[in-house]
């Protein structure tokens, strides 16, 4: 039980220093050793006190006892000036808080460093993110033109439509992905990377996928095939909701608005012809 409390306590404990920036951390630091300084001066009486190596005088000015602090907490010890009475059992307890908060320091700069790196790491994952969702939007256009090739060449067998389904099924997954990223990317850190131009390759590559889409039926339309049940309504459906879901957000992008409205025209104009088909 003590232990878990424990666990508990060292957790909280280490999520309140993780708030704390480099500089506060810092200004704790110099303000505890001040704080000493000030102890060391106050404090002073004929037991316990401070003195001059010199001539083994106390120290009675105030920025000689922060020096002395400052010298004590950071391990420098010149040895100009030391400590009698009490005091010497103080000076100790400051040189282990002053290392502690030093090594706290020091780990707060290690830190940030390695913040640094892990924001470097996740911008390049996320660029291949990206990279990889244009790459599929791509990869169906490519795999639609050479269906709509066999169409016009009456080449067209049921293992190819059985493909397209499942390029379909793709268009998916990608679009599922392209909404994620377009809705979570206020709250998740990584996703606030996609800017203004990742963003229109997206859309545009959508569009352009959607468009190709309307060519395919087009051109069973006028080879007079019929696609019947061969390709599910289901999945045309799934597409249809992704991609009103993915316009409706795009006001929440970095994209202009401008071009968010001319985006939206385009593919309402697409979507339009797309239904006529179903």
């Amino acid at each position: 039980m003590f232990n878990f409390l424990d666990k508990i306590q060292r957790s909280n404990s280490l999520k309140l220093i993780d708030k704390l920036s480099f500089f506060h951390i810092f200004l704790i630091w110099f303000l505890v050793i001040t704080i000493f300084g000030f102890v060391y001066f106050f404090a002073t009486n004929n037991f316990s006190h401070l003195l001059y190596s010199k001539n083994n005088l106390p120290v009675d000015n105030i920025f000689d006892t922060i020096y002395f602090s400052f010298v004590t907490a950071t391990t420098t010890g010149f040895g100009d000036i030391i400590p009698s009475g009490f005091f010497k059992i103080v000076s100790v307890f400051e040189v282990i808080f002053g290392l502690l908060l030093l090594a706290i320091v020091t780990s707060k700069l290690v830190s940030i460093k390695q913040n640094a790196i892990l924001e470097e790491v996740y911008e390049i994952s996320f660029n291949e993110r990206i990279n990889r969702l244009r790459s599929g939007l791509l990869l169906f256009r490519q795999n639609t033109e050479r269906l709509i090739i066999k169409t016009e060449e009456k080449l067209v067998k049921t293992r190819d439509i059985k493909s397209f389904n499942n390029n379909l099924e793709s268009l998916t997954e990608i679009l599922d992905e392209i909404f994620f990223i377009i809705s979570k990317k206020r709250t998740n850190k990584l996703l606030v990377m996609l800017d203004a131009v990742n963003a229109e390759l997206l859309v545009n590559g959508t569009i352009a996928s959607f468009e190709k889409l309307v060519e395919f039926f087009e051109s069973l339309k006028e080879n007079n095939l019929k696609w019947g049940d061969d390709i599910p309504l289901d999945s045309i459906d799934k597409l249809l909701l992704l991609n009103k879901l993915i316009f409706s957000n795009l006001s929440s992008t970095k994209i202009p608005q401008d071009k968010v409205t001319f985006f939206e025209e385009q593919n309402e104009k697409t979507i339009a012809e797309l239904k006529k088909f179903l």
